[in-house]
């Protein structure tokens, strides 16, 4: 993924398209740090707890690399 905003996280976590997970924030189905999130452009720092409504609850852990193509590996877990 190229960037760690919260709209890039959740299209790859639901395998859709960045304009549906747009419209998961706007309808108030994504929660970060225990708060309904509003803005898509939050930049998601190490150790948030964010949860999507239908798909469970993570912590994003981080980035791990950059690849040559200057994207990013990043790490979050899953309660369960």
């Amino acid at each position: 993924m190229s960037s760690t905003r919260i709209d890039s996280i959740v299209s790859s976590i639901i395998n859709s398209s960045r304009a549906k997970a747009i419209e998961k924030i706007k309808n108030k189905e994504v929660i970060v740090n225990y708060e309904v999130m509003s803005k898509n452009s939050y930049v998601l720092k190490q150790g948030d707890v964010f949860s999507i409504r239908r798909y469970g609850k993570y912590k994003f852990v981080g980035i791990i690399k950059n690849t040559k193509k200057n994207n990013f590996v990043v790490k979050y877990l899953k309660y369960l």
